[in-house]
């Protein structure tokens, strides 16, 4: 009696079940004639996830583990203030970059697009930041890294 415990509680282990639906998709494949079940190989991203059982047994990566589960507090604040200063900076960057709507063909194909002065003082381009959301975005990859260049306020 116990012994069957064991074993259905064994098979219904987290671990376990990522290794059957890891090898799962291959034997449903082996066996199906018409391939009409592909999109189960998605489940075969499941053998990533493998790695993560191997991590019990490995000190340095139980000691990441217990970095990361120590400064979740910091990880959190991190998050919260990207996430304000992402609404703040993104916001104002977004109207004062906003620039007048009009008519240009700069433009593929020609359109109304808001325009702002270019980085010269004289030209006029259409502006990087169409929305808020493309200003939040902004914001994030400069404040995390030395941002990408593509998208710069003038």
């Amino acid at each position: 009696r116990t012994l069957l415990k064991q074993k259905i509680s064994y098979c219904l282990e987290w671990t376990t079940l990522l290794d059957a639906l890891a090898i799962f998709p291959y034997y449903i494949e082996r066996y199906e004639e018409t391939n009409g079940l592909l999109s189960l190989r998605l489940l075969r991203l499941f053998r990533v996830f493998q790695l993560l059982r191997l991590g019990k047994y490995n000190t340095t990566f139980l000691s990441l583990m217990n970095v990361l589960m120590e400064s979740i507090l910091s990880f959190n604040i991190l998050l919260i203030v990207l996430i304000f200063g992402a609404a703040f900076f993104g916001s104002c960057i977004y109207w004062m970059e906003k620039g007048t709507w009009k008519y240009t063909t700069h433009t593929d194909p020609p359109s109304f697009a808001y325009m702002r002065i270019g980085a010269d003082g004289e030209t006029e381009e259409p502006t990087p930041f169409t929305s808020i959301p493309a200003a939040f975005w902004w914001f994030i990859v400069t404040a995390t890294t030395v941002g990408y260049g593509d998208t710069y306020p003038t």
